[in-house]
C-alpha cells in the first residue's frame, strides 16, 4: 500500500468501511499498527497527521484456520444443516494462537464461513447456467440452447470441494460445458443460427450443436434470429466510434490549434484595450484584433464537435443499458435508439463534408471538361469561363458533346470551372 494512503482515504470519509484481506499474511509491524487502530481508534502517519478511525469499522479476513479444518465428510452435508460449535470452536482456537491476546480482545465478533451445504451448491450451478445462457455468444448469435434435467446437479456434484468452496464448481463448468460447447459452435459459420443441446449420458455430459432451420427446412441466418435490439446497439456503438475517429482526424486538430491561436489573440487584443482605456486613450491604429467571422466560425464548429461527441457517448451508454440490463422489459426499444441514431449520423455526416470543405481555397466550384475534334470551330451553348486546354481520349468525346449540345467538334478537351 503507498505511504499514507489508508490514513489520507479514512480522513477524506471517516464514515468509511476498511477491508483488510488475508491480514495475516501482512507484516508483522502492521498488527502493531492494527492494534492502535483498534485499541485508541486513531492512526498517525509518518508526516504526523492524524487520522480518526473511530466512525469507521474496520473488518478483517483471513484463512486462518482453513488448512487444518477437516472435520466432517468432505461431500456434501445434509439439507438443513448447521455449522457446528466445534468447528467455530476450531477457527477460534486458531485466531487466537495467531494474535497477541491484546490484540484479539480487541476484535468485537469472529464470524467463521462454514462449508457450503448441498443446496447452496446446487444454486450456484443453477446461476452458472443461466449465465451461459445470457453470453453474448449465446444470446446474440441466434444459439437456442437447452438445457436438460441433471446438468446442473451433474455439475455440482463434480465440482464441489469442501475445501476450496464454490471454486472448483466454476472450473469444472468451463472444461465439461464451456470448452467443449464452443469447440462444437465454432465448426458453424458465425452467420449461421445453431440450436444446442446440453444432456446427460451416463457420468458424464453430452453436447449437440445443430444448425437451425425453419419450418421448410431451409437454413436460418444468424441475423434472422438475432433479436433486434442488438442491431440498434451495434450501430450505435459504431457511430461513437465514428464521432471519436472524427475527433481524432487531422482536420479537427487543426481547427482546435486555429481556435487556440484566435483566443489567445482575442484575449491579447481585449487587454490592450483595457489597459488603453485606463489611460484615457484611444485604440492604437494599429492594434487589430483577430478575424471575429473566423472565430466566430472556428467556436461554432468546435461546439458542434463537442456536442455531437457528448450525445453520441450518451447515446451509446443507453444502448448498451437497454442491451444488459438483464430485465424482461427493454429500457429503449430497438425502433426508438434507431430513431436517435438517425439525426446524430446526419451531424456526423455533415461535419465529416464540413471539415473536408477546408481543405479546397474554393470547395463551392467545379470543373467541367469539355471534349471534340476541331479545336477552332467551337461553339457552346451557355459555356462558362474556360480556364484551361486539356487533351482527353477520343472515344470519351461523344457522350460529353451530345450533353453540352455542342454545335461543332473540336479536337482538344476544354477545362471549364464555375461556380455551384
Amino acid at each position: 500500500m503507498p505511504a499514507r494512503l489508508l490514513t489520507a482515504r479514512v480522513r477524506e470519509q471517516p464514515f468509511s468501511v476498511v477491508l483488510l484481506d488475508e491480514f495475516e499474511k501482512a507484516h508483522p509491524a502492521f498488527l502493531d499498527l492494527l492494534l492502535q487502530v483498534m485499541g485508541e481508534g486513531r492512526l498517525t502517519d509518518a508526516a504526523g497527521r492524524l487520522a480518526d478511525f473511530r466512525n469507521s469499522v474496520v473488518i478483517l479476513t483471513s484463512n486462518l484456520g482453513a488448512e487444518s479444518f477437516r472435520q466432517g465428510n468432505l461431500g456434501f452435508s445434509g439439507p438443513g444443516t448447521t455449522p457446528s460449535e466445534g468447528s467455530r470452536d476450531h477457527f477460534v482456537r486458531e485466531v487466537q494462537a495467531h494474535l497477541r491476546p491484546e490484540l484479539f480482545n480487541r476484535i468485537d465478533r469472529l464470524v467463521p464461513f462454514a462449508p457450503l451445504a448441498a443446496p447452496t451448491i446446487h444454486r450456484i450451478a443453477r446461476r452458472a447456467l443461466r449465465r451461459l445462457e445470457a453470453r453474448d455468444g449465446i444470446r446474440y448469435r441466434g444459439v437456442a440452447l437447452e438445457v436438460g434435467d441433471g446438468v446442473a446437479a451433474h455439475l455440482a456434484q463434480n465440482g464441489y470441494d469442501i475445501r476450496y468452496g464454490a471454486r472448483p464448481l466454476l472450473r469444472t463448468v468451463e472444461r465439461e460445458l464451456l470448452a467443449p460447447l464452443a469447440d462444437r459452435m465454432n465448426r458453424h459459420g458465425t452467420e449461421t443460427a445453431l440450436t444446442a443441446d446440453v444432456g446427460l449420458s451416463g457420468s458424464s455430459l453430452e453436447i449437440s450443436v445443430k444448425a437451425r432451420v425453419d419450418a421448410n427446412g431451409r437454413v436460418v441466418g444468424a441475423a434472422t434470429a438475432t433479436a433486434p435490439l442488438l442491431a440498434a446497439a451495434t450501430d450505435c456503438v459504431e457511430l461513437r466510434r465514428q464521432v471519436q475517429a472524427l475527433q481524432r482526424r487531422r482536420w479537427v486538430r487543426e481547427m482546435h490549434n486555429d481556435l487556440f491561436r484566435l483566443e489567445r489573440e482575442q484575449k491579447r487584443y481585449e487587454a490592450l484595450q483595457r489597459r488603453l482605456a485606463r489611460k484615457g486613450r484611444p485604440s492604437a491604429p494599429r492594434s487589430r484584433g483577430p478575424d471575429q467571422e473566423k472565430l466566430a466560425r472556428s467556436r461554432l464548429l468546435a461546439g458542434r464537435v463537442s456536442d455531437l461527441a457528448s450525445r453520441s457517448s450518451l447515446l451509446e451508454d443507453e444502448a448498451l443499458q437497454a442491451l444488459y440490463s438483464g430485465s424482461d422489459a427493454e429500457v429503449f426499444a430497438p425502433a426508438e435508439l434507431t430513431a436517435a441514431a438517425g439525426p446524430l449520423r446526419q451531424d456526423w455526416h455533415d461535419l465529416l463534408l464540413t471539415f473536408y470543405r477546408r481543405d479546397f481555397p474554393t470547395p463551392d466550384a467545379i470543373t467541367l471538361a469539355l471534349f471534340g475534334e476541331d479545336r477552332d470551330h467551337a461553339d457552346f451553348v451557355g459555356l462558362p469561363r474556360c480556364c484551361r486546354l486539356q487533351h482527353y481520349e477520343d472515344e470519351e468525346w461523344p457522350r460529353c458533346l451530345r450533353l453540352l449540345r455542342l454545335t461543332r467538334p473540336t479536337v482538344a478537351g476544354i477545362g471549364c470551372t464555375g461556380a455551384i
